[in-house]
């Protein structure tokens, strides 16, 4: 007679090997055992629980709410941070590129920034056509709570030299850096105490 397992009732957890029955007693293993009153008893109490209660539910909901809200407040400031020195990093690199364009066009550039804008432009002096713009406003990846720039109009000359000294300032929050550029043509990113 070959060896077989067959199933005794419409539940899964009685099975019958050659017409003994046996209990499942581990519902991660395959633990098997002869079926007994006791194991009866066990498998009546194990067969009863069906799921979590509502209670049971809502405290886990709660519970993780807690701790997600928890991990949101400790993230928040990183993620300031990390707007605010990309942003820097986009005007610093934005700066060095003028230069660059001033070189190749053998022609002064401009930056124009708008601070209600939140954003900036670089465009030739002599002419309308602009190179570059970028905004960093609400409606953007940096969402920048201000953009501040001293002067608002900086000219960059062929040779990389700027006619005034300018200071760029970004700040999300409390978050604040500081973008300069020297009248030697030196692009720095500072932080703002």
């Amino acid at each position: 007679m070959p060896d077989r397992l067959t199933l005794s009732s419409p539940s899964p957890m009685v099975l019958k090997w050659h017409g003994t029955p046996f209990a499942l007693q581990s519902r991660l293993g395959l633990q098997w055992a002869p079926l007994n009153p006791g194991n009866r008893a066990k498998m009546r109490q194990f067969g009863n629980q069906r799921g979590f209660t509502i209670i049971e539910l809502v405290m886990v909901l709660v519970v993780s709410s807690i701790l997600v809200s928890f991990a949101i407040l400790r993230i928040a400031p990183t993620l300031e941070s990390a707007r605010v020195r990309r942003s820097a990093a986009l005007i610093a690199t934005d700066l060095q590129y003028a230069q660059m364009i001033a070189a190749r066009q053998r022609r002064p550039v401009v930056i124009i920034a708008s601070e209600a804008l939140r954003g900036y432009m670089i465009r030739d002096a002599a002419s309308t056509t602009v190179y570059r713009e970028a905004y960093m406003g609400n409606d953007t990846d940096f969402n920048l709570d201000q953009l501040e720039a001293d002067p608002t109009t900086l000219e960059i000359f062929p040779n990389g030299v700027v006619r005034s000294a300018g200071s760029y300032t970004v700040r999300v929050n409390t978050v604040q850096r500081r973008v300069r550029i020297t009248r030697a043509g030196q692009v720095r990113i500072t932080s703002v105490p």
